[in-house]
């Protein structure tokens, strides 16, 4: 068994409670209070403790057990029914394709007989003065995370250095985001660039003087040459960094995205009108505002979106605000387990990325499904589509997406046809098939297949 530490960005949120920052369960929200002697609960709710009562062995902390006793006190007293699980609350977290590769990702290692932990930050809480806690430990769907303080203003340096001390233990350092790797790696490692970031009209780099992009590419330099291994999701990446700084692509392994086909497969429509997805969190670099331009074109088509905004109060407010303004529009969320039903319940998937795109994985699900995709030719996408043949390719800067839907929502046939050839193309893609074998030639497993 190796012990491998995962340093990322994983998106959720840490809730309030009696004045104390408390990790919620991640999972499906019943809590309850079952075990407080130890940091390092399995389940349920856990307490962030005051360092005081905290001792350190073999990289463990431990909880004082008269003090584990006065904070159940405190729980019983606010919480009747204590030891029976309820809902009091959970944690928020946001799906993404960088989410779900993280929790499949962690999920083969473990099941390859590796131990593994997650590493990511928490920032303060509204509301909250502290003190904060340095680390909180909580598990979701059988991971375990280790949430590091961090304030807003540090920066990635400061994130990087807690995870190289905290994960003095490891036997593998995985740098989830290849950003991640400044300025310290400490090897042997591997990290992930999961697409070329900086490419938009939008973002800080295209405003930086020509001292300042220098700068910064030479500190992004360090994810891509100072790891023994670079995985990067599709061969956008190895070409940009090569033009960028020849040589510098040597350490790069391309591993491409990939599809679970067996639980993403096409499915009989059983519906009346024509459904148009965006499975994509609700930003302008996704494409939103070109997916609600086309909904409000065509309101003779339903148009669903499925993403999470950063909040609950946004989501809930975008979801409402939605529908008001384009009544064919509705925004709705789903867990990543159930985005399979999501794309079998619709006729069109689109994916309008305008930047910052590796190989999309909501592309590939899609495509898995048998569905015709609009999408355009940022980033990693190319890895996977042909204009025409499996994907109908637009450019997000000169064209909306109206005549796409169009075009395709009144053409059954082209529909069928792109769809067969999408999910045709999917299946070069697979999880287990090819994903997974290309990433055991690099981290191998301890257990037999």
């Amino acid at each position: 068994m190796a012990r491998i530490s995962i340093l990322a960005r994983f998106h959720q949120s840490v809730e309030l409670f009696d004045n104390q920052p408390i990790a919620f369960d991640l999972g499906n929200g019943n809590l309850g209070i079952k075990d407080m002697r130890n940091i390092y609960f399995s389940e349920d709710l856990r307490h962030a403790v005051p360092w005081k009562y905290r001792t350190f062995t073999e990289g463990m902390w431990s909880i004082d057990k008269a003090y584990a006793k006065t904070a159940r006190e405190l729980c019983k007293h606010h919480f009747k029914d204590i030891d029976s699980p309820r809902k009091l609350s959970e944690d928020r977290v946001i799906y993404g394709g960088g989410d779900r590769y993280l929790m499949d990702f962690a999920h083969h290692l473990q099941q390859d007989g590796h131990e593994v932990t997650v590493f990511e930050e928490y920032g303060p809480v509204p509301g909250f003065n502290g003190p904060y806690e340095q680390q909180i430990v909580k598990e979701y769907e059988g991971v375990k995370f280790v949430c590091m303080f961090q304030q807003p203003n540090n920066g990635v340096e400061a994130l990087n250095r807690n995870f190289n001390q905290l994960s003095v233990y490891a036997d593998l350092r995985v740098y989830f985001v290849s950003s991640l790797c400044v300025p310290e790696v400490r090897n042997p490692a591997v990290a992930i660039s999961h697409g070329i970031f900086w490419d938009s009209p939008y973002l800080s780099y295209k405003d930086m003087t020509r001292e300042q992009r220098f700068d910064w590419l030479q500190k992004q330099m360090i994810g891509f040459t100072l790891p023994d291994y670079v995985v990067a999701v599709d061969h956008n990446v190895r070409n940009v960094i090569q033009a960028i700084e020849p040589g510098a692509e040597c350490r790069i392994t391309v591993i491409p995205n990939y599809v679970d086909t067996k639980k993403f497969h096409p499915k009989e429509k059983d519906w009346e009108g024509i459904r148009v997805l965006f499975a994509r969190r609700s930003t302008l670099i996704r494409g939103w505002n070109l997916f609600s331009t086309a909904a409000k074109n065509l309101p003779q088509y339903e148009f669903i979106a499925c993403g999470d905004a950063t909040r609950k109060d946004q989501q809930d407010d975008l979801e409402a605000a939605a529908s008001r303004a384009i009544p064919n529009l509705r925004q709705t969320h789903k867990h990543m387990n159930d985005m399979p039903a999501m794309y079998q319940s619709v006729d069109i998937n689109t994916v309008p990325t305008m930047a910052a795109e590796g190989l999309s994985l909501s592309l590939l699900e899609g495509m898995a499904c048998g569905l015709p995709t609009i999408t355009t030719n940022v980033g990693g996408i190319g890895d996977a589509t042909l204009d025409r043949l499996n994907s109908f390719i637009f450019n997000p800067y000169q064209q909306d997406m109206t005549d796409a839907v169009r075009l395709l929502a009144e053409n059954e046939g082209l529909r069928k046809e792109l769809g067969a050839m999408a999910r045709e193309t999917s299946l070069r893609f697979d999880e287990n098939e090819v994903w997974w074998r290309k990433w055991r030639q690099i981290i191998p497993p301890k257990v037999t297949p």
